[in-house]
């Protein structure tokens, strides 16, 4: 090996062995509080306390070598919540770390409380089981879709009587998945023509929902109509007929409010697929009405079936 060669592997080797000393290391969220200066409290939204959200922000900090923030990411937490923790923490001071009597650059997690507190060790472990069960839910939902995808009813009603009993242990904050978890069930039971159970099910699916959800929101409109199908196949006519106008009222005011007056190509989207839905809720509300021999009430959706068309 020739002398240049020798010379730039030894300042390579160097410069390898130099940086690796100065560079960034990642400490848990326990040794980086130790080093804290300067803890602002994060705000607490306005519009987060009209959603009622609350729970834990996980936010990745990266701090200098001098001790101060130069990045602040929320990684995990709710939606509404994550741009007020991020901004936190961006105000936060920190001591310089030392390794081996030099100041060291580092990484760490941040975890707050929302809303605003001190976050104790058992809230912290909380939150943890949460999230394990919030990931467990997920895989268990996609089993169970899966296994209705293949029509395989029995073998999804098992997975999916499992998912609600995930669901049922998930903070409120996750109330669509709870909604989800029943209404899905209701589904599968439907297709083994055990309306009575599926009915029980979306009943539960809309007590979740319940304060959440307006009569403006077309998944209210979309468990209303799940429920008036499974009285009418259980050929409960009037109750059937009572649930498909209620279904077709939310679905008309969910369209008529979807946007805000605004329009793009997403709303405009959604708008198509309320008309559609709202069209066949007609249509079996009208077989409905015919069976029950409501005559003018068959009349009544014949109209507005045709405005849709």
């Amino acid at each position: 090996m020739s002398l240049l060669r020798i010379t730039a592997v030894f300042y390579a080797l160097g410069c390898i062995l130099g940086c690796q000393a100065h560079a960034q290391v990642r400490l848990s969220p326990e040794e980086a509080e130790k080093l804290v200066i300067e803890s602002p409290m994060p705000v607490y939204p306005e519009i987060a306390k009209q959603a009622r959200a609350k729970g834990i922000v996980k936010v990745e900090v990266l701090v200098s070598d001098q001790g101060a923030v130069t990045s602040a990411k929320a990684i995990s937490g709710h939606p509404l919540l994550r741009s007020a923790a991020a901004s936190a923490v961006k105000k936060r001071r920190y001591q310089a770390h030392l390794v081996g009597g030099k100041h060291v650059a580092f990484v760490s997690i941040v975890e707050l409380l929302f809303p605003p507190g001190v976050l104790t060790r058992e809230q912290r472990l909380e939150y943890e089981r949460h999230e394990q069960l919030v990931e467990q839910y997920f895989q268990e939902e996609k089993k169970c879709q899966d296994l209705a995808k293949r029509q395989l009813w029995k073998e999804a009603e098992k997975i999916c009587v499992g998912v609600v009993g995930i669901a049922d242990q998930l903070s409120d904050e996750r109330y669509m998945e709870k909604m989800s978890a029943n209404e899905f069930l209701g589904h599968v039971l439907m297709k083994q023509e055990r309306h009575q159970q599926a009915i029980g099910y979306y009943n539960r699916a809309i007590k979740v929902v319940g304060s959440r959800l307006t009569e403006e929101d077309a998944e209210l409109g979309r468990l209303y109509g799940d429920l008036a199908m499974a009285h009418h196949l259980m050929r409960d006519l009037a109750s059937a007929r009572e649930l498909y106008s209620k279904a077709e009222k939310i679905y008309q005011a969910a369209y008529a409010t979807i946007g805000g007056g605004d329009s793009d190509e997403w709303v405009e989207r959604t708008k198509q697929a309320y008309r559609k839905s709202l069209k066949t809720l007609l249509e079996y509300h009208l077989t409905a009405a015919e069976d029950a021999g409501a005559i003018s009430e068959a009349e009544e959706i014949k109209k507005l079936i045709k405005t849709l068309s």
